[in-house]
């Protein structure tokens, strides 16, 4: 370690960032190696002052520098150098081997200097932006009630988290698994798009389970949008519109919602679509042509 150019007081090593120093603890000094102090900026120019705030300038009389130093590193000569970017920012530079010498204060005044440009460019970016709109908000798990102790779980714990009872979805009195919610008939088993997926012969619907569907909407939706053999939204009479419709798996009233796609890259994509979801198993009923259109949706998201 050299010494001080300024006070002659031994310098003393220190890091920021990845960078190494070495600083006067008397006069408040910094020595950059070569291109450290460019790096210094050009990183983390909001908080150099955590190492400005390290080396402090204690001396009583405080002078002016002169225009040349003597490098702490070579014993080269430091001649003042100004920072076109930053104003009134003149550290010394030594010719021989690039070292900094930056006077206390000289980072602070930096980092106000950006700062500033920063609040200037904040304040630019938000006269200029679109209206707010509202964030995409993952779904909220589904929950069950544990008929022991009342505790409310998620849906997906199998067992109550306060009395350790298992959890059971109630089922409707003459529920039938399998069953159509919309026309209460059995569902088959039909081979889709290299998969198998529970359809209704009738009305074209389709019963998609909540692994399933993650896996589907693994690829981008190509296969889901696939699996319709009728793109047609099947129509509807009031009186199936106002009924209560039943998860074929497990017997919980399925709820309209807009669907959220939750891809396994962690992505939430509000599609807009409306489908019918089990709030117990998060399984998915999907009317004729609906599957196609909520596709749709998730590749038109994507490609945005």
């Amino acid at each position: 370690m050299g010494t001080c150019p300024v006070c002659e007081q031994e310098l003393v090593q220190s890091t920021f960032l990845d960078i190494e120093v070495e600083g006067c603890t008397m006069c408040g000094g910094i020595r950059f190696p070569k291109g450290g102090a460019q790096a210094a900026i050009a990183r983390a120019p909001l908080v150099l002052h955590r190492l400005d705030d390290e080396f402090q300038d204690l001396r009583l009389s405080k002078d002016p520098l002169p225009r040349k130093l003597t490098c702490p590193q070579c014993t080269g000569t430091m001649r003042r150098a100004a920072a076109k970017q930053i104003p009134g920012f003149e550290p010394h530079v030594c010719a021989e081997c690039g070292s900094v010498w930056a006077a206390d204060g000289l980072l602070i005044l930096a980092e106000t200097h950006f700062k500033a440009q920063r609040a200037k460019e904040d304040k630019a970016a938000a006269e200029s932006a679109p209206p707010e709109v509202e964030p995409i908000r993952p779904p909220k798990p589904p929950t069950l009630v544990c008929a022991g102790c009342g505790n409310v779980n998620r849906a997906n714990e199998g067992f109550c988290l306060k009395c350790d009872a298992p959890l059971e979805v109630r089922k409707r009195e003459g529920h039938l698994e399998g069953q159509c919610p919309r026309c209460h008939k059995a569902l088959y088993t039909a081979p889709r798009a290299g998969t198998r997926v529970q359809a209704c012969s009738d009305c074209g619907g389709l019963w998609i389970p909540l692994t399933q569907l993650t896996e589907l909407l693994d690829d981008g939706a190509k296969h889901l949008g696939k699996l319709d053999t009728d793109f047609r939204v099947h129509p509807h009479t009031p009186g199936e519109q106002r009924e209560v419709h039943r998860c074929p798996d497990c017997g919980a009233d399925l709820a309209d919602v807009d669907y959220t796609a939750a891809l396994p890259s962690g992505a939430l994509v509000a599609t807009g679509e409306p489908v019918h979801e089990c709030p117990a198993c998060r399984g998915v009923w999907f009317d004729s042509g609906e599957s196609h259109q909520l596709s749709l949706k998730v590749k038109s998201a994507l490609a945005a």
